[in-house]
């Protein structure tokens, strides 16, 4: 009779098992199952290794602003690597566009942001779980609105997250004027009505807030009174805030702001728009066009773009990239101009190393 292999059921740390003089960690017990440990190691997008203040915990941060795949794979040779078992994540979609201009004195609407999603302490498998990338809408041609943003997705094992895009935002003088539906929805020129969103509004604004089932996002703003000589439109939704409604005077609400997020550690300032710290801004909506009447144009909200000036031929600034954010609108009576585009969308997934 041969001999027993004693050693089998020797642990090794981090419930590892000797096995041919190695201690593998992905042994966990004798019926098979598969324990996601210290052992593995993740790949995908550019890294960020960053300490967080105050507890001092070690953090690595994959940031995707085009589709790809965040690879976990797993260690044989029983060195601890610091890789992901849990991981925290931001999925932001698209951000909507604002429409072309040919004509008329009331403004458009700015677009909304896309849907921002942020979970953490999500079990993370030994899998290739992939990524893909919403871009923003593109502007509308003059007259005509432009899409809705697209969506973003994580399609991480167990638990995959889509934030769907924002909605455009509505056009003057013949095209479409209601604002459309996304994350967060589409401002209004005056005489429609706002884009609603799909997201949960009543984000407290602070920073780092995990976000609801269906995500963070808002309305597009209500319209405005009509005006004698034009109205402003109204604000794309963001994911913090409602959009703005358009004013007396004809001057365009500004965006609804986005919201605060330090997940690629507390000194970076490669991704989203500058805020107060903790984090910086994501996923904030467009502002809406000014009217014929001389005047600035509704500054950006933070993410979002902002409306041109009230004189004709300017476009409005576009969503900023690799934050969902939504387009600003071009100024009223702006004779055949295209409308601004909405931001792209980003993944960002981190875990600590130690």
């Amino acid at each position: 009779m041969g001999s027993k292999n004693t050693q089998f059921n020797t642990r090794g740390p981090f419930l590892g098992e000797y096995v041919s003089g190695k201690y593998v960690g992905y042994h966990t017990n004798q019926l098979g199952e598969v324990l996601v440990s210290k052992w593995t190691e993740a790949t995908g997008g550019s890294t960020i290794d960053y300490t967080e203040p105050g507890p001092g915990k070690n953090y690595r941060a994959h940031v995707f602003i085009a589709s790809g795949s965040f690879v976990v794979t797993q260690l044989g040779d029983g060195t601890p690597t610091g890789g992901p078992t849990t991981v925290d994540c931001l999925v932001i979609g698209g951000g909507g566009s604002s429409g072309g201009m040919n004509g008329g004195y009331h403004g458009g609407g700015g677009g909304g942001a896309g849907l921002l999603h942020y979970k953490t302490g999500l079990t993370c498998s030994v899998a290739t779980h992939p990524v893909t990338i919403g871009g923003g809408g593109a502007g509308g041609s003059a007259g005509a609105v432009g899409p809705a943003g697209n969506t973003t997705t994580f399609a991480l094992s167990g638990s995959p997250i889509a934030s769907p895009g924002g909605g455009f935002g509505g056009t003057h003088h013949i095209g479409p004027q209601s604002g459309g539906p996304g994350g967060s929805g589409g401002g209004v020129q005056y005489s429609g009505t706002q884009g609603t969103g799909t997201g949960t509004p009543g984000h407290p604004a602070a920073a780092d807030v995990a976000s609801p089932t269906d995500g963070w996002g808002t309305p597009g703003g209500p319209p405005g009174a009509p005006y004698p000589t034009g109205a402003g439109g109204s604000g794309g939704g963001g994911a913090a805030a409602v959009g703005g409604t358009g004013v007396g005077g004809g001057v365009g609400g500004a965006g609804g702001i986005g919201a605060r997020y330090s997940i690629t550690g507390p000194t970076d300032t490669t991704y989203g728009t500058p805020g107060p710290n903790p984090g910086r801004y994501f996923a904030g909506g467009g502002s809406a066009a000014h009217t014929t009447t001389p005047g600035p144009g509704t500054p950006a909200s933070a993410g979002g773009g902002g409306a041109s000036p009230g004189s004709p031929g300017v476009v409005g600034g576009a969503g900023d990239a690799n934050t969902g954010g939504g387009a600003g609108a071009p100024a009223a009576y702006s004779p055949d101009v295209t409308g601004a585009s909405g931001g792209s969308g980003i993944v960002i997934v981190r875990y600590e190393t130690s």
